[in-house]
C-alpha cells in the first residue's frame, strides 16, 4: 500500500467525499485501476466512491465497508486469465425457384405466330417450380485474455460481375470475389462463473440500390452468461429474390437464409 497519488486526482476525489467517510489507498498488483474500478462501481453503495490512479484505487466508505471491499478487490487483482471464445452459427437456407414458359403456333388470317419451339402440333406451357432446403452448422474460435477484445469473423466472399474492355478494346465482362467482412469485436469479463461480454458487431452487405456499393452497418451490445454455457445472441435473417422476363417466359427465385447465433466463454488456465 502506498500513498503516493496524484495531487490533482486526491484534491478532485476528497471534494466528494461525505464527512464522515473514511479514506483507504490500495496498491494493484495484477490489474489496472481503470479495470478494477469498472467491474467495483456497480456494487458500491449510495456514499461510497472509488477512484483509480493507474496501479492504485482510492476507496471512500465507512469501516466495515473498507473491509468488504478491500476483500472483494484482491478477489479481482488476480492474473489475467487466458479464455477461448467459440460462435456457433447454425444456418438454414432456403432457395425456392418458378416460372412460366410458353410455346405454340397462333393462326390468323394472314399467318401464324410461333412461340418458341413448340414442335409438332401443339400448345403448350410449362409451369415450373423447384425449391431445397439446407441446414449447416459452422464454429469459430479465437483466444483472448480477460478484458482484451477479439474479433471474430463470420464473413464471406461473393462472385459479382464487372464490366470492362479486353486487352483489344472490346466490351468484356468478368467475374470478381468481393469480400463482405462480418463479425464480432468480443471483450470478456468474468467474475466467478459469471462472464459479460461486449459486443461490437460489423455486418458489410450489398447496397440494395447499388450492388457494387457495400454498406456498413454496426451495432453495440452487452449480453451476460454462465462460464462454459451457450449464450444466445439471437438471429439474423437475409432474403433476396430475383425476376428474369423475356417475351417467352418469366422466372423468379427467392432465397431466404437464417443465422441462429450464439457464444460460449470457456477457461483456458483450468
Amino acid at each position: 500500500m502506498t500513498t503516493l497519488l496524484r495531487p490533482l486526482v486526491l484534491a478532485l476525489f476528497l471534494a466528494s467525499l461525505p464527512a464522515s467517510a473514511e479514506l483507504r489507498v490500495i496498491q494493484l498488483q495484477h490489474r489496472t485501476g481503470s479495470e478494477i474500478t469498472r467491474l467495483l462501481q456497480p456494487m458500491l453503495h449510495n456514499r461510497e466512491r472509488v477512484a483509480d490512479d493507474g496501479q492504485q484505487l482510492i476507496l471512500s466508505a465507512d469501516r466495515k465497508r473498507l473491509l468488504e471491499l478491500e476483500q472483494l478487490i484482491a478477489s479481482l487483482d488476480r492474473p489475467l486469465r487466458r479464455l477461448l471464445i467459440t460462435l456457433d452459427d447454425a444456418s438454414t437456407i432456403s432457395d425456392s425457384s418458378g416460372g412460366v414458359e410458353a410455346r405454340g403456333r397462333v393462326r390468323g388470317h394472314k399467318g401464324e405466330i410461333i412461340l418458341g419451339d413448340p414442335g409438332p402440333g401443339a400448345n403448350r406451357i410449362h409451369i415450373r417450380h423447384y425449391s431445397t432446403h439446407d441446414n449447416s452448422t459452422g464454429q469459430r474460435s479465437v483466444q483472448t485474455l480477460e478484458g482484451s477484445a477479439a474479433f471474430i469473423q463470420t464473413g464471406q466472399q461473393i462472385p459479382q460481375q464487372q464490366w470492362g474492355r479486353d486487352q483489344y478494346g472490346r466490351p468484356a465482362v468478368h467475374t470478381v470475389q468481393r469480400q463482405l467482412n462480418q463479425g464480432f469485436y468480443v471483450t470478456p469479463s468474468i467474475q466467478g462463473n459469471q462472464v459479460t461480454l461486449e459486443l461490437s458487431s460489423q455486418n458489410d452487405q450489398l447496397s440494395p440500390q447499388d450492388s457494387r456499393i457495400i454498406e456498413q452497418k454496426n451495432l453495440s451490445t452487452r449480453v451476460s452468461g454462465q462460464l462454459g454455457q451457450w449464450i444466445e445472441l439471437g438471429r439474423i435473417n437475409l432474403d433476396t429474390e430475383q425476376q428474369r422476363s423475356g417475351s417467352l417466359s418469366l422466372s423468379k427465385h427467392y432465397s431466404t437464409k437464417n443465422n441462429n447465433l450464439r457464444i460460449k466463454v470457456q477457461l483456458l488456465d483450468e
